[in-house]
Formats: structure tokens, C-alpha cells, sequence
């Protein structure tokens, strides 16, 4: 079976249920031995009877890989001249997978530029240039039992490139002349040294802040992941201390699978139709072979575990399926529009929750900030507490889709002017608009800066 787990809610509660369902399905004991791998016949279970997969889109959005764009200010020393100015980093990460057969791992990468204008001080001497300096850093991530996603140590590579703009001095006259020209004979003999120290600088503060940001993200992670939970009730170990489940990854997954047997072969999915321009982000595989009392008994407890959420939709769903229903859900058919597709890939059995592509990093980015839910009252069966759920899920898309946003207040601008207020309405090209004491007044579209032009008729034409 194959179950797709929906990105609504927190990772914590999935990895939770990972954990949960690897126990039971496994049936393992922390005193346990694996047994020694039997000659395969046509009818016997594969090596791996439960894979889990994580794609690359679901790390991404888990990782909360964005856009960059902050300013940074810079004070420092070159060769004895004192160097301050303002600069600006722009980059984006993303996360690739890197194909292993052994192991679950990722390479977080960080690229963009920074642009810097600085004013260097020598002397008598005063020294304008500015600099750009493209840079490309990244992180190999793997995943380690007992530890979660580590990382290793940070790469950057860097080239600066930097321009004079212009050289001045603080004396006057034929002095300050002679200052100029000597100044700039030693700003030529030696802007390749400067140009190598300050890129050198730019890795180090690049690979610094990288470092630091890259932690944070995968403790995060790996407090989502709980690895305590996964270790004490899920991925134990044989009496010799061998972890019973074994990683890889694919161009388009991560996969950790269980192993029962030792000297497992590589793991090994049937290949399945997915439909186009449809992702889903985590996908739990189980065999036919593992379809029994322990597997569905494993299943209740997560519903009742996890309450009423999103995840017990999958779960619901999945739990259906093991009892002998292949449409758990009649309005969870295999239409295209529904978020619930029941499926079988050879002997797998498939649940699976359809997600567009894109809609992955924002949703789970969504999911971040969203406040907590009320909980609901336990429904009778299971399959009626997914069935609300849903239901809901579709009101507030209908809901958010149908109410207009209210006006805002804006600062708007008008020749060398500026002031606050809300824009009530656009009657003819005059703006009425409320002022924050409450004075109501209009004022000509035509007199407003163009960014407040095109911001006022498109919110207006919202209302």
C-alpha cells in the first residue's frame, strides 16, 4: 500500500506516525534478531515490506527555502585602509537530492550575489569603489540513525570583481593634487590583493551565516522529526546494534525503508503512473504481505493518537483500504479534482493524497504560521470524521475565494510630499480617502506617484 500524507499539518504529528506505523508493521523488539535472509521464491515477501519516500519538493518547503534580499553594512580593514560602506546579498536555496544507494542524503545550496559601494580612507587620501561578488555555497546533508539530518561542513566559492569610481583628499590645492595621483598609482598597483582579500572575507562571512542559517533549518527538522520517537518505537536495532532499515535516494526522493531480513537488497519500487503536473510530497509504501490485523490495529491507533486533522484523512483512508474497501470514501474517487486516489502498483497497495507542484513550499510555509486549531468532538466511525474534514477544507476555499480584502491605510505620495491615509474609493479619476484623524477628502489619481496609481486601481477594483 501507498499511502500519501497531505502537507496541512505539522511534520512532528507525521513523523509521529511514521514511527508508529514502522513499529507496528515491523513488529520489532528492542531485543530482537533479524533473521538471516531465506532463498527467495516466486510468492515471497520483498526485502523491504514498508518504504517511506520524501520528495525533493517536500524538502524544499520543509527546509523553508525562499528568496534573499537584505542589506548589510560594511566596516573593515584592508592594508591599512579603513573601509565602511552599505552593501546588499541577493540569493536563493533550493535543495537537490544527490542519488546514493546506501543512504538518504541532500545538498542544500545557497546562490546570489553581493553588490557593495564603500568609501576607503587612507590618509589624506579618499578612495569611492564599488564591488560585486557572485557566490555559490553549499551543504551535504545526510541522514544518520540515532542522529537525524546532519550536516556537513560548509562550501563556498567566490569572484569579486571591483571598479574606482573616484578619488579625493582632504587638502586642497597642488597638495591635494599630489595626493590624488599617488593615491591612485597605489589604488592600481594594488586592487588585485584587495580584490583576493576581500573575497576571501566575503566567503568567510558567506560561509558563516550559511553555517548558522543551514543549522537552525535542520534542527528544526529533526525536531520535527523527533528522533527519539523514531528510534525507540519505530527503526530499532538486531542484538548486534544494526539499524533494521536501510536509505537511499533517487534524482526525485528520499526513501528509508525497513528491512526484514539481514543483507538486504537495494530498495526497489514497481514503477507507477503518476498523473501530469501532480506531485505527492511524502509517499508510504506497504506490501500486500504486511496487510493484516497488526498493520490495521497500527492505523486505529494513529487516528486516535493524532485527533482530528488532516492527517487522520490519509489515515482514515488507508485504514478503509486494509479492512477490504478500495474507496474508502465515495467523493474520494479517482476524479481528478479529488485530494484522495485510491490506487494499486503491483503488489503495493496505494492511498494517495494529489498536491499541484507548485502548491508544495507554499503550503507547508502556510502551514507554519497557521494558528492553532480548536479541537473537534470524535465522530462515530472514522471515515466520517475524514469526510468532515474535508468538507470544511473546501468551505474555506470557497470562503477565501468569495470575500474581497477590506481597504488598507497606505502611504501615498504626491510630488515631494507624503502622508497617510485609507483609500475609500476611485470615482472618475479622483480618490476619496479618510485620513487617520477621520477627515474625509479626495485628491486627483493623475497627482499620485505611479506606484500609488497602480497599487489604488487594482485595490479598488477589488471592493
Amino acid at each position: 500500500m501507498w499511502i500519501s500524507f497531505r502537507c496541512y499539518q505539522p511534520q512532528q504529528a507525521f513523523f509521529f506516525s511514521l514511527a508508529c506505523l514502522l513499529a507496528v508493521a515491523t513488529g520489532a523488539h528492542a531485543d530482537e534478531t533479524i533473521p538471516a535472509a531465506q532463498p527467495t521464491t516466486r510468492d515471497a515477501s520483498p526485502d523491504h515490506q514498508v518504504v517511506l519516500r520524501i520528495s525533493g519538493a517536500m524538502l524544499n518547503g520543509m527546509l523553508d527555502n525562499k528568496e534573499i534580499d537584505r542589506p548589510i553594512d560594511i566596516r573593515e580593514d584592508i592594508l591599512g585602509t579603513a573601509i565602511q560602506g552599505k552593501g546588499r546579498v541577493v540569493g536563493h536555496t533550493h535543495v537537490n537530492l544527490v542519488e546514493s544507494g546506501d543512504a538518504a542524503k541532500f545538498v542544500i545550496h545557497f546562490h546570489g550575489e553581493v553588490h557593495s559601494r564603500t568609501t576607503g580612507y587612507h590618509g589624506p587620501a579618499i578612495i569611492y569603489s564599488r564591488a560585486v561578488t557572485k557566490f555559490s555555497a553549499s551543504k551535504l546533508v545526510v541522514f544518520k540513525p540515532g542522529e537525524g539530518f546532519v550536516g556537513q561542513p560548509t562550501k563556498v566559492k567566490a569572484t569579486t570583481a571591483s571598479t574606482l569610481e573616484g578619488i579625493a583628499s582632504t587638502r586642497s590645492g597642488w597638495l591635494g593634487r599630489i595626493v590624488r595621483r599617488r593615491a591612485a598609482q597605489r589604488e592600481a598597483e594594488l586592487r588585485p590583493q584587495v580584490t583576493e582579500i576581500a573575497r576571501r572575507r566575503a566567503e568567510q562571512r558567506i560561509a558563516l551565516g550559511f553555517e548558522k542559517t543551514s543549522e537552525v533549518r535542520l534542527a528544526k527538522l529533526n525536531k520535527n522529526l523527533d528522533n527519539r520517537s523514531l528510534a525507540m518505537v519505530g527503526l530499532r536495532t538486531d542484538s548486534q546494534g544494526e539499524a533494521n532499515f536501510t536509505c537511499c535516494t533517487t534524482p526525485r526522493h528520499l526513501h528509508i525503508a525497513t528491512k526484514n531480513c539481514a543483507g538486504a537488497a537495494t530498495i526497489e519500487l514497481p514503477d507507477h503512473h503518476i498523473v501530469e503536473n501532480v506531485t505527492c510530497p511524502i509517499e508510504l509504501w506497504v506490501h500486500d504481505s504486511l496487510v493484516g490485523e497488526r498493520l490495521s490495529a497500527g492505523i486505529d491507533m494513529l487516528t486516535t493518537h493524532l485527533g482530528s486533522s488532516d492527517l487522520v484523512t490519509t489515515i482514515a483512508a488507508a485504514a478503509e483500504v486494509l479492512r477490504g474497501n478500495s474507496h474508502p470514501m465515495h467523493e474520494h474517487s479517482t476524479d481528478s479534482t479529488s485530494p484522495l486516489r485510491v490506487q494499486k502498483a503491483g503488489k503495493w497497495r496505494v492511498v494517495q493524497v494529489a498536491m499541484p507542484a507548485a502548491e508544495v513550499t507554499s503550503v507547508v510555509k502556510a502551514m507554519q504560521t497557521q494558528p492553532t486549531k480548536t479541537a473537534k468532538p470524535v465522530l462515530a466511525t472514522v471515515a466520517e470524521k475524514a469526510a468532515q474534514i474535508v468538507a470544511q477544507q473546501r468551505d474555506k476555499v470557497e470562503t477565501s475565494t468569495a470575500t474581497p480584502p477590506a481597504p488598507q491605510p497606505r502611504t501615498w505620495t504626491s510630488g515631494k510630499y507624503t502622508a497617510d491615509a485609507e483609500f475609500v474609493a476611485l470615482e472618475a479619476g479622483i480618490v476619496r480617502l479618510r485620513r487617520p484623524s477621520g477627515v474625509n477628502t479626495t485628491i486627483p489619481l493623475a497627482k499620485l506617484s505611479p506606484n500609488d496609481q497602480q497599487w489604488i486601481t487594482s485595490r479598488l477594483a477589488q471592493q
